[in-house]
């Protein structure tokens, strides 16, 4: 796309991104505790810690992660019966 138009990206439970035209809600489930992650990482990566605990805590819910140096995956989440 050209700078007139930039891309609308949505960040999804998996942390990476998606066009708008493909985004579904139901993958976008855990897209803040997977964005929170990557922000909090890359800021304590820019402050020198290889060691990280983070806690988001909003209206509705609690998170809580860690790192110890290197991005960890899961691979099948439910959250309330759903499978994002």
């Amino acid at each position: 796309m050209s700078e007139a138009h930039p891309a609308l990206m949505f960040m999804q439970s998996n942390g990476g991104l998606t066009d708008a035209r493909k985004f579904r809600g139901k993958d976008a489930l855990l897209s803040g505790p997977a964005g929170g992650v990557v922000g909090m990482v890359r800021t304590g990566e820019a402050a020198g810690f290889e060691r990280l605990i983070g806690f988001d805590m909003g209206g509705t819910s609690t998170d809580v992660c860690h790192y110890a140096g290197e991005l960890e995956r899961t691979y099948e989440t439910e959250v309330a019966g759903v499978r994002p």
